[in-house]
């Protein structure tokens, strides 16, 4: 038997992961709003499949699946995500992911994601794996490198939002969103503010 946990903030997703499970030898143990709760679940349950989002309030996808592989807790990871692919598939799989579905594809798409990664394959398509081969220099291997904190930045400033705005946003103060800001300047290689926001509106970041 299967024991899964669901952490995602839109409780549809819920419904969509059973509808998709493989088979009854799946069964979900737990269904988690937030990071935290998630991180929890996993632990109490023992649950050898994950299937998580990026964006999630408490303890962000990326940072969970960063402390799960630090403790080398046996869960699997399958992110299903509302961003990009070849950005969130090539951040999940930097962080230690074992595959990646858009929640744009279908209910088959995830059904099958489902059933490889709890067999202990992989499931990332070869977007996003081209894109993880070193010395690869494009646009979405540039974003894909950058942490989710840089990412969200990112996003508030291709949105014309002020360095206070987004701090109100992320917990973070001026000045230190002004420090990350310089930092992705440097990062992918933009000489001024302008140039960075015109980067990240031509990557389409406002809509991840």
């Amino acid at each position: 038997m299967h024991r899964l946990v669901v952490a995602d903030d839109h409780p549809i997703v819920f419904r969509a992961v059973r509808e998709a499970l493989p088979s009854s030898a799946f069964r979900v143990v737990a269904e988690c709003v937030d990071g935290r709760a998630a991180l929890d679940a996993v632990r109490l349950h023992r649950a050898d499949l994950l299937v998580l989002d990026l964006h999630l309030p408490a303890i962000d996808g990326i940072a969970l699946l960063q402390r799960l592989r630090a403790e080398r807790a046996r869960v699997r990871v399958l992110v299903l995500s509302a961003e990009e692919e070849r950005t969130g598939g090539l951040r999940a799989l930097r962080a230690g992911a074992d595959g990646y579905v858009p929640k744009s594809d279908g209910l088959g798409d995830l059904t099958l994601a489902l059933d490889l990664v709890a067999r202990g394959k992989r499931f990332f398509r070869t977007c996003v794996t081209r894109l993880a081969t070193p010395g690869l220099h494009d646009d979405d291997a540039l974003l894909g490198s950058l942490s989710e904190r840089e990412f969200d930045v990112l996003k508030g400033l291709a949105e014309g939002r002020s360095n206070v705005e987004i701090g109100a946003d992320l917990a973070l103060d001026p000045k230190s969103v002004s420090a990350c800001r310089n930092k992705l300047m440097r990062k992918l290689g933009m000489a001024n503010l302008p140039a960075l926001i015109a980067f990240a509106r031509a990557n389409n970041i406002t809509s991840r």
